[in-house]
């Protein structure tokens, strides 16, 4: 089998024959349009890669860059990564080719490794989901369903002082309980993530992802609001291990989108700079399928169990599966065990390419 392990999270002491590599092409689509990255998707046109055991037993993992967001290329550019990263596993190739393959390939090592092992007793444990409400198209409805959840996500990032309204009027809708966050994707500077901080109080947030278009501001926005800062974007765009370090330094919590960072063993150390900081580590998802969200559920179970509530809200926008059947992670939370049981996918949804 493959083994990741360097900090740069690729590195391979094992070589696999080729031909138990193989990659797949689907289309599935949304539930909703999703605009991002400048472009509009109604479907997700990605990849999957099956590796093969000795013992003929199949894992799988995802590669499902999204537009505007590290390592995003098209599906054509992604087809030719996928044939290079398949011809072998040493680290050269691997290490050139976009942090999706890099996820894929390790998600479906990480899912052999898991499906082959009898004794997961101690995979038991509640894991708490995250509901995610966007301001400008939220209805009565969804605010009746975030009540039954425990920690709520709210999109921002538009008017500053519209922004801190909303999570005001949210969180008197919902009561004091269910810890909220909000995310305004780098939409402000520096002025304006303030303004909203100040309006909202820091006490009424579990934290604020992503503030501002320049994380050197977190320091200053943390002492002007007091607002907790979760990093995300600004990691994945880091140009190294230094800039990494001085982002972390001034963050409460670390989200961690593997289909963004790479490898699963990429991701832990990653969590595990940020741990030794005192920070929070939460997993997130990308508009992935049931594959890339397994890959997402095996990173969780190898991290803290007392991690805050992971983002897999995403996966509600994916009307069709390329699994037999969803993953049960639906609801406000759901039982690890469950969701990680043997799974199936639909061969027949997907298209080998050569």
């Amino acid at each position: 089998m493959l083994s990741f392990s360097q900090s740069d999270g690729i590195s391979s002491t094992s070589m696999m024959d080729s031909s138990a590599i193989m990659w797949f092409r689907f289309r599935v689509p949304l539930r909703r349009p999703l605009t991002v990255g400048g472009q509009t998707l109604s479907f997700r046109e990605c990849l999957v890669v099956r590796l093969m055991s000795d013992d003929g037993a199949a894992g799988w993992g995802e590669a499902a860059p999204l537009p505007g967001f590290h390592g995003w290329c098209t599906i054509e550019e992604l087809i030719e990564h996928a044939h290079n990263a398949g011809k072998s596993f040493d680290a050269s190739r691997l290490l050139v080719s976009p942090p999706s393959v890099r996820f894929a390939m390790s998600s479906a090592e990480a899912w052999l490794l898991h499906d082959s092992q009898t004794d997961t007793a101690d995979v038991s444990r509640e894991v708490k989901a995250t509901l995610l409400i966007n301001r400008d198209n939220h209805s009565l409805e969804s605010l009746q369903q975030a009540m039954k959840y425990s920690c709520i996500k709210v999109k921002v990032g538009s008017d500053p002082v519209a922004d801190a309204t909303f999570v005001r009027e949210l969180r008197d809708a919902i009561g004091p309980e269910p810890k909220l966050r909000a995310d305004a994707n780098r939409r402000w500077n520096l002025n304006q993530a303030i303004e909203f901080g100040q309006a909202v109080g820091n006490e009424m947030l579990e934290f604020l992802e992503e503030p501002c278009d320049n994380p050197d501001n977190f320091e200053v926005l943390r002492n002007e609001t007091g607002l907790r800062i979760a990093a995300d974007e600004s990691v994945q765009d880091a140009g190294d291990s230094s800039a990494i370090e001085r982002i972390l330094d001034v963050s409460d919590y670390l989200v961690i989108k593997p289909t963004m960072i790479g490898s699963l063993d990429r991701c832990r150390e990653l969590a595990q700079r940020a741990y030794s900081r005192g920070a929070g580590v939460v997993v997130s998802s990308a508009y992935e399928t049931g594959v890339g969200m397994r890959g997402l559920l095996l990173l969780i179970l190898s991290l803290k169990g007392t991690d805050p509530a992971p983002g897999l809200g995403t996966y509600n926008l994916i009307a069709d599966d390329i699994l037999e059947s969803r993953l049960p992670i639906q609801g406000s939370s759901f039982d690890l065990q469950s969701a990680l049981r043997h799974v199936n996918v639909d061969t027949a949804s997907l298209e080998r390419i050569a």
